[in-house]
């Protein structure tokens, strides 16, 4: 099967390859329009485990440095949401703080997630603590931060993002499986397993994409223009998808866009409802469409 990804003319599909490209470029030009919609931001844990594993005298690689994301990804995406990575740099460097949401370029994020963090730099967990305070919903996953990053005064700075995380997230009772704690005009919540995830979003957020017959075979891709909502719809499984989805948008008029062929076509039948449009569908087998 290595032969697939080899592109070259000598190779028995290379007479279809054209087909492919343009699938690929017709993606392209549409997912690169616009600014990318997901209303969770997660924090990169990569300092933690760096911050866990410590310099390696034996190998290059170390079990400790290596990143436990879990389901954190199918939890958002399988559940109509999605999300976008934040390292510290772009957290305090790069973002505001406006209207309760944590705002990057002209992204917008309501939630920010901490995956299981133990290290974290002071200055990311006071802006973690000031988009809470602003109105802000903060989820930590299975823990706390206990520790801050970095040599320099960590003593100091460990005593302070000790500070931090109490008064943000109050007491812990042992037995709770979730503890929430109000926060300014925000929520810290611990979460002790990460399958509660898509229950505390749904308490704080509309699903971007909901399907009427949950599936996880049923992916999409937003993204927002200044006039319109591009919305990639594909289907990851060898079957047909016959279902509905509710978009969260308040556009009125509907076109469907052929990914594979690049056939454009007006949506007759769709229902406009209080929380978005309604747009009955049918995918064939790993087929991709747009919806703008």
């Amino acid at each position: 099967m290595f032969a697939v990804s080899v592109i070259r003319h000598t190779e028995p599909w290379w007479q279809y390859y054209h087909q492919f490209s343009s699938y690929i470029a017709r993606c392209c030009s549409l997912l690169s329009q616009g600014q990318f919609v997901g209303d969770v931001a997660v924090l990169s844990p990569i300092p933690d485990a760096w911050s866990k594993s410590g310099p390696s005298t034996e190998m290059y690689w170390q079990p400790e440095s290596s990143i436990k994301w879990g389901e954190i990804a199918p939890l958002i995406v399988r559940n109509g949401f999605d999300f976008n990575f934040v390292n510290d740099h772009v957290l305090v460097e790069r973002s505001n703080l406006a209207n309760g949401k944590l705002v990057i370029e002209k992204m917008e994020h309501s939630v920010l997630i901490l995956p299981r963090i133990t290290y974290l730099a002071l200055k990311s967990m006071e802006r973690v603590r000031d988009f809470c305070r602003a109105g802000g919903v903060v989820i930590a996953l299975e823990r706390l931060p206990e520790f801050s990053t970095g040599f320099a005064g960590f003593e100091d700075n460990d005593t302070q993002l000790k500070a931090i995380v109490a008064e943000m997230f109050g007491a812990i009772p042992i037995q709770d499986s979730i503890v929430r704690n109000k926060f300014g005009q925000g929520e810290a919540v611990l979460l002790k397993s990460e399958t509660d995830l898509p229950k505390i979003l749904r308490e704080h957020l509309q699903p971007d994409f909901e399907l009427a017959k949950r599936t996880e075979a049923v992916l999409h891709l937003h993204r927002r223009t200044d006039d319109s909502d591009v919305y990639f719809v594909t289907n990851t499984s060898e079957f047909y998808q016959e279902n509905s989805a509710l978009f969260r948008t308040s556009r009125k008029s509907v076109e469907l866009w052929d990914a594979e062929t690049g056939a454009e076509q007006v949506v007759a039948n769709y229902d406009v409802e209080s929380r978005g449009v309604r747009i009955p569908f049918r995918l064939k087998p790993y087929g991709s469409v747009f919806y703008i």
